[in-house]
């Protein structure tokens, strides 16, 4: 008999194939340990990625030293990723991942349907009808929904996570790696075979069915056979057939399942490698490395195609027909599950051949002088939260408020101070008092002169507790602030109007910084009459004194601007007007920039830099310049480890910010300090961490870790291309080192609540963007201890030390600037010393702007203000054709 089914098997040739593939798929991954060239999560920074940080090409010859010193010298076959890793390595070891939680999960399943078909069908009456009301009910909900829903249930309870995570830890160390890195897909394989049993317990419920009244079953019924007996004995034996051959093809369904999960992020973590997980990190790199999705993608086909051929040659082989009774899904259509990942294949070859097909941008002649007219098109990643400017306080909001509102004093393209609204001011030598002088032509859009009083209502509607604008805490300095935060007064003694074109300030102790406080946003002028008018709503009805007005805002959706032709300033503004979509993906941006349909975009992502800067007609449409931040690790002095300082200094140690720079695409500048090198007060000679893994192991044996941190410290950081990228980075790193890391990728939102909380977070990704170019607003507010709160506290370190504060404090106050500096720098040493941030590097913005948009007096990144469209002009409309003159240049 045996004999007879394997003559039939050996002539469907197709089934031969899935065999051979099947068996050389399941050696293959059974040696993924030996036949892996390198370890899959060895980030190759020198020879694996490109000078521009691109992912190095198949045949790339490697020379180079690893993270943990052994040295590797041959070629990456099939190519590294975005990280630098090997393509083969990880394809190797991800087939582990794959073929296990594919059998796995198999098993499952299976078990659970033959227990459920047999019980069911053998028994039948009541519970035959309560089993299959309870597979209707599994059956009419998406499969995949469900999986992802119990993926996601049972990855979100942390007493699950961290059991799993310890034995991790203990299989890896005490079997081997191969079998640690399995557990992470526990959740996966758990939440797909306990969902897909559903066909299983059909096809055996039917089978079972017609079993039971079979002469051999009635006669042991008759003869007093209990029923396990009968179902062992006789009802089993007849099931195994069909069984065997819907578990074959569930494999490839298993396969596939798992992969679909860890390509949206619910599969297996990174950096354990999976089919899934490396098709979504190369997704994004289509143009420039496709071999990213191309060899993970044809993994998954030719496994799943192997699987169905094997189950089509065992189905051939025993009588198909048996294998119909009570089936739901007809198992034929199983065998074209390899038509999923084959046209995921598909697709990545026609975006890759296809990358050339995009719109050329326009190069219109060069002019001295500023042309009128025009309207600039743009995008906003999310949805803009406010235009009031006593509330807004993010990036997205500050471009539209420099298009509707005017403060004060203004900046220039070097970040000094200038006239804005006021034309002159002066401050008295104690630093205590401060006049500002207004120009007599400034009106709202409303066509109400703007006066001093204007201001100073203003100003005071934002101190108010009702209004809960996070400017406030900005102007405590002023007299009589408190008392208005604090609701027990109306009007701020300390502002003085005494003629409408003059206001006065007086201070409680001087600050030097009150200028740049005066220039910030929240202190525009708005009508008294139109915020009495709209309440709550007036930020969606703003009414400002700035170059543009508001034309349309679709919240959600797009907003727009016009030009307002009673502004102060004759000269301004040069553009029509301004609209921006809004909850536009930088990806979705991107490409409708490259169409032409987007004149300029505020950040975009990697690949798409590698793109601008490798595509000869695009090399030079974008605009570069040093940016005012900081980007950092912040390491929390209330939880261990990082209560002691040697850790703290290990971790700077060893990281490398070569590499961060180079994943970075060579956009960024390593920060040895706080403070960045276009603001003043930045101390060149400062010397910071380099990269000496040697040492960190030496400062960690002293902290008493010798053998490293075995108890995982979880880095939170955003889920996000870039963050992910600089996660993985700084895991391998300390993994080289003896510290374990676990990777907890969240939302901003999520992120901001939990590390404005003490002991929340132990280890996190922060940055620091300046609210105005002194070196107070990165110090003060990251690192004195009066910014420590127990809601959304500034001071994420949560640091209180007392000769730092007094330093801080003694600078803020100093009216000599050199001295201010000095302090300012003897600060930051100690902040440096004491190592309460992994300092990692200053960006350098990059910003895709159409060639018509550039120019002396086309789009450039403003030292202080992001997007900064109010002075803009364009020298070419969309089709080509110069725009003329609309009005003569004052």
């Amino acid at each position: 008999m045996e004999n007879r089914m394997w003559r039939q098997f050996r002539r469907n040739r197709m089934a031969l194939v899935g065999l051979i593939l099947t068996v050389v798929i399941c050696a293959v991954s059974m040696a993924a340990p030996v036949l892996a060239p390198i370890p899959y999560d060895a980030q190759l920074i020198s020879s694996g990625l490109t000078e521009l940080g691109a992912p190095a090409p198949p045949g790339t010859q490697v020379d180079e030293t690893l993270a943990d010193g052994r040295h590797y010298t041959g070629r990456l076959t099939l190519g590294a990723d975005r990280m630098g890793r090997s393509v083969l390595s990880r394809l190797l070891w991800g087939s582990q991942i794959s073929l296990v939680v594919g059998l796995a999960a198999t098993l499952i399943s299976v078990v659970i349907g033959l227990t459920i078909g047999i019980v069911s069908g053998y028994f039948g009456g009541r519970v035959d009808a309560i089993l299959q009301r309870f597979t209707d009910f599994v059956l009419s909900f998406p499969y995949l929904l469900f999986v992802i829903a119990l993926s996601t249930v049972l990855r979100q309870n942390d007493a699950i996570t961290q059991a799993l995570s310890r034995l991790r830890v203990t299989l890896t160390h005490s079997v081997h790696e191969s079998v640690g890195n399995l557990v992470p897909s526990f959740v996966v394989l758990l939440a797909i075979g306990l969902l897909g049993w559903t066909t299983s317990a059909r096809v055996v419920r039917g089978k079972t069915l017609a079993l039971r009244e079979k002469e051999f079953v009635e006669a042991a019924r008759a003869l007093g056979a209990h029923s396990s007996y009968i179902i062992v004995r006789h009802v089993l034996p007849n099931v195994i057939g069909p069984l065997t051959v819907i578990a074959t093809m569930g494999v490839a369904g298993a396969i596939l399942a798992e992969s679909t999960l860890s390509y949206l992020g619910l599969g297996v973590p990174q950096p354990i490698p999976s089919w899934g997980n490396m098709i979504q990190e190369g997704q994004p790199y289509f143009r420039n490395a496709p071999w990213l999705v191309i060899w993970p993608g044809l993994c998954i086909v030719f496994v799943v195609l192997g699987f169905n051929l094997l189950g089509d040659g065992l189905r051939d082989v025993m009588d198909p027909r048996e294998y119909r009774v009570g089936e739901t899904i007809s198992l034929p259509v199983l065998r074209w599950l390899w038509l999923a990942p084959a046209t995921l294949v598909a697709i990545a070859l026609g975006s890759a051949l296809g990358s050339d097909t995009y719109y050329r941008p326009i190069r219109p002649t060069p002019t001295d002088e500023p042309l009128y007219g025009g309207v600039l098109r743009t995008s906003i990643n999310d949805s803009l939260r406010s235009l009031d400017p006593a509330i807004a306080y993010d990036a997205e909001s500050a471009m539209a408020e420099r298009l509707l509102y005017n403060a004060l004093i203004d900046y220039d393209e070097d970040a000094n101070l200038i006239p804005g609204v006021a034309t002159r001011w002066e401050v008295s030598a104690d630093g205590l008092t401060y006049t500002f002088h207004l120009r007599d032509n400034v009106r709202f859009h409303n066509g109400r002169p703007c006066t001093a009083a204007d201001y100073k209502y203003s100003i005071e509607r934002l101190l108010k507790p009702q209004t809960g604008s996070p400017g406030a805490p900005f102007y405590e300095v002023v007299v009589g602030a408190e008392a208005v935060m604090k609701g027990e007064q109306q009007e701020a003694s300390g502002i003085e109007v005494p003629d409408p074109l003059t206001i006065i300030f007086h201070l409680q102790e001087p600050r030097p910084v009150f200028l740049n406080i005066i220039a910030m946003p929240f202190g525009a002028a708005v009508p008294r009459e139109e915020v009495e008018r709209w309440g709550e709503s007036f930020t969606q009805h703003p009414v400002g004194t700035g170059p543009f007005r508001l034309k349309e805002w679709k919240q959600g959706q797009h907003i727009s601007f016009e030009r307002f032709d009673q502004y102060w300033d004759p000269r301004l503004p040069y553009l029509d007007g301004v609209v921006a979509d809004e909850n536009v993906s930088r990806e979705l941006s991107f490409l409708r920039f490259q169409q032409g349909e987007y004149d300029t975009l505020y950040r975009i992502t990697s690949p798409d830099y590698l793109f601008m800067k490798t595509a000869p007609e695009w090399s030079d449409a974008m605009v570069t310049r040093p940016a005012a931040d900081v980007f950092a690790d912040l390491l929390n002095t209330r939880m261990p480890p990082f209560d002691n300082k040697l850790v703290r200094q290990a971790f700077n140690w060893a990281v490398n910010k070569e590499k961060l720079l180079k994943l970075r695409n060579g956009r960024a500048v390593i920060a040895n300090g706080v403070i960045p090198p276009v603001v003043p007060g930045f101390n060149a000679g400062l010397k910071g961490y380099g990269y000496d893994p040697a040492k960190a192991r030496e400062l960690l044996a002293q902290a008493g870790y010798a053998h490293g941190i075995d108890v995982p410290v979880e880095y939170w950081h955003l889920n996000d291309e870039a963050s992910s990228q600089t996660a993985q980075a700084i895991q391998a790193d300390l993994a080289a080192v003896g510290v374990r890391v676990d990777l907890k990728p969240v939302t901003f939102p999520a992120y901001l609540s939990a590390v404005g909380r003490p002991k929340t977070v132990q280890y996190a990704y922060t940055a620091w963007i300046q609210d105005y170019p002194d070196p107070s607003n990165f110090l003060e507010t990251k690192f004195h201890g009066r910014y420590i709160a127990d809601e959304n506290s500034s001071n994420d370190t949560y640091v209180d030390n007392p000769v730092l504060n007094d330093l801080l404090d003694r600078a803020a106050r100093e009216l000599d600037h050199e001295t201010r500096m000095r302090l300012y720098q003897e600060a930051e040493r100690i902040v440096v010393d004491e190592a309460y941030w992994v300092f990692q590097y200053h960006s350098v913005e990059n910003e895709p702007t159409q060639p018509y948009v550039q120019g002396k007096h086309g789009y450039h990144i403003h030292p202080v203000w992001p997007r900064n469209y109010r002075d803009v002009a364009m020298r070419a409309r969309l089709d080509g054709v110069a725009i003329a003159n609309q009005r003569s240049v004052p």
